[in-house]
């Protein structure tokens, strides 16, 4: 893992492109009942610093690395409660949308291969918004340094590469991952992190640090 150098890519391309949330309430869109949520995250928000912003926003972050135009990010919403001072929830009640999902499948000429959504986790101070023109990286923001979430739009088989991304078969849906930084065991890649099924999945405590941007150990799954 590293930390993202102003206007470095791909990192960037998460900061640029968040899926905001507002602060301290639930997102509902309407009254009408969605029924159960897909996935819920749940976790918590520390800070190593003095001085951390009065008020989040927590983000999650798409990126599509595999898009034959190019990096991209994906904006999109989910619902979210703030515990003060320091606790999350993410419910989520639908997938990524089609630009976050890496085709793996290459429009499904190799149908074996999956279409993956990975997501990096954060928190995003409140009186900036990522989704502004020329938005600049603020000094201070959160990121969670240990876990990705992952979207897959099918049951990953064996022998593809999607297994070999992912360390192993998954079912279709939601899933936390841990992450593995390169040259660690289990991950013998010599630039890129790796990453692997949390043991408790979807049941994982994910911890957001907030810390100076430079300072922050930003996992890197490209």
């Amino acid at each position: 893992m590293s930390a993202c150098p102003p206007l470095s890519v791909p990192c960037r391309t998460w900061v640029l492109l968040l899926a905001a949330i507002s602060p301290g309430c639930d997102r509902q869109a309407g009254d009408d009942y969605r029924g159960e949520p897909l996935a819920r995250l749940t976790g918590t928000i520390t800070s190593s610093v003095d001085d951390p912003p009065a008020t989040l926003r927590p983000l999650l972050g798409w990126s599509n690395t595999a898009n034959p135009g190019g990096d991209t990010g994906v904006v999109e919403e989910a619902d979210v409660t703030l515990e003060f001072p320091s606790r999350y929830h993410f419910e989520l009640y639908r997938p990524p949308r089609d630009e976050g999902l890496n085709d793996y499948t290459r429009g499904g000429s190799q149908p074996d291969e999956a279409r993956i959504g990975v997501a990096h986790i954060a928190a995003w101070p409140a009186e900036i918004d990522p989704q502004a023109e020329n938005v600049e990286e603020p000094e201070l923001y959160g990121i969670a340094e240990h876990h990705f979430l992952v979207y897959l739009d099918r049951d990953v088989q064996a022998g593809t590469f999607s297994a070999q991304l992912l360390g192993g078969e998954l079912e279709a849906g939601y899933h936390v991952m841990d992450v593995i930084e390169n040259g660690e065991p289990g991950c013998q890649e010599d630039v890129h992190d790796c990453m692997r099924l949390a043991p408790a999945d979807l049941d994982t405590e994910i911890q957001i640090r907030i810390d100076r941007a430079e300072l922050l150990d930003i996992p890197d799954w490209t």
